[in-house]
């Protein structure tokens, strides 16, 4: 389950809740070897990388994801003017809390966002970038619509006072964000983790929640910023990154994602960049073979001390437990498969 640090950050308090999965099997890091700190987009918390935490490449480093302000499990009030800049800030201020080593941070999609602000404000925090769909250019005109469709599709679910929900709008909204997140490659796991994931949104972004809705889920992307070239150069001279993408993202497209290329090249960044046949935007739930023989392999070409890594072990089926499965109920999903449709 989750654990929990009282933060303060440059918008207001927090209780960040964040999930821990070491070699050990112990709730704290060990401090001889790497830190994976991974940062989700919108709508879906932590839990999105559930697969990641399971898979016995990833479990060989010390494992970190923590839910941002309006998601998940962390509890505080969103403000309507929250920003890339704040929420950069308050990951600065969680891994202060926590006291963390610099870490390798491992961002998806929205969460790419306060992670090159981060490494622009805080680049002694940061050992490498991982980043999976990155949104780190403005945003563009198809993206807009589809996160304004999506939104308006949502509010009119949430339209009413009393709390009761249109299900056909609710439901609208739901497929728009599976076809912008995954372009139909929808796999038993993503079903479990929508199902927790819907009863978390309809709570916190119900009717009296909307204001906040719209700051986490349409405000928040669609007037972000990116970065100059100058200082990309000057903040990320020592970070290597990787940029990884999918041929069937249909919320950005392959130019898109070579934009932001051209951009880190330009500044000097020590760069590589991988792109995934058929894989989606959230690429980590349908692709986790591919990141298991690419992310830990890049924590290890640049971490101080590659052979302080223990071995992966091995696991039945594949995978390990995670500290996610109890929250996503996955031993009642995957006993009722059937019933939830496969």
């Amino acid at each position: 389950m989750a654990q929990y640090v009282d933060v303060k950050t440059s918008c207001g308090p927090f209780k960040f809740a964040y999930w821990v999965n070491t070699p050990s099997g112990k709730p704290t890091i060990d401090r001889t070897i790497p830190t994976i700190l991974f940062l989700h987009t919108i709508f879906t918390p932590s839990i999105a990388w559930r697969e990641q935490f399971a898979h016995p490449q990833f479990r060989r480093f010390n494992l970190i994801a923590v839910d941002s302000p309006g998601h998940g499990w962390t509890q505080g009030d969103v403000p309507e003017t929250y920003s890339q800049e704040d929420a950069a800030a308050g990951i600065a201020a969680f891994m202060d809390a926590l006291e963390l080593p610099p870490v390798f941070l491992c961002p998806l999609s929205a969460g790419t966002i306060p992670a090159m602000e981060l490494a622009i404000k805080h680049p002694e925090k940061i050992l490498g970038m991982f980043l999976i769909a990155p949104m780190g250019t403005e945003e563009t005109e198809h993206a807009r619509a589809a996160r304004e469709e999506i939104c308006t599709a949502w509010k009119e679910a949430m339209a009413d006072p009393g709390g009761k929900i249109d299900e056909e709008a609710l439901e609208y909204a739901i497929s728009g964000i599976f076809q912008l997140f995954l372009t139909g490659q929808v796999k038993p796991i993503a079903i479990a983790t929508a199902l927790v994931v819907r009863d978390l949104c309809t709570t916190r972004w119900s009717h009296s929640g909307l204001r906040e809705f719209e700051t986490c889920a349409f405000k928040y992307e669609t007037t972000r910023h990116g970065h100059s070239t100058d200082a990309l150069a000057k903040s990320l001279q020592s970070i290597p990154v990787v940029i990884v993408y999918g041929t069937s993202d249909v919320a950005y497209d392959c130019d898109y994602y070579a934009q932001f290329e051209k951009q880190l090249r330009d500044a000097g960044v020590q760069l590589e960049v991988h792109v995934l046949e058929d894989a989606p935007h959230c690429l980590n739930v349908s692709h986790q073979d591919d990141l298991a023989a690419l992310v830990p392999e890049f924590v290890l070409r640049h971490c101080a001390n590659p052979d302080t890594v223990p071995p992966a072990v091995d696991a039945p089926d594949g995978e390990l437990p995670t500290v996610f499965d109890e929250a996503m109920n996955l031993k009642a999903f995957y006993e009722n498969l059937e019933e939830n449709g496969f």
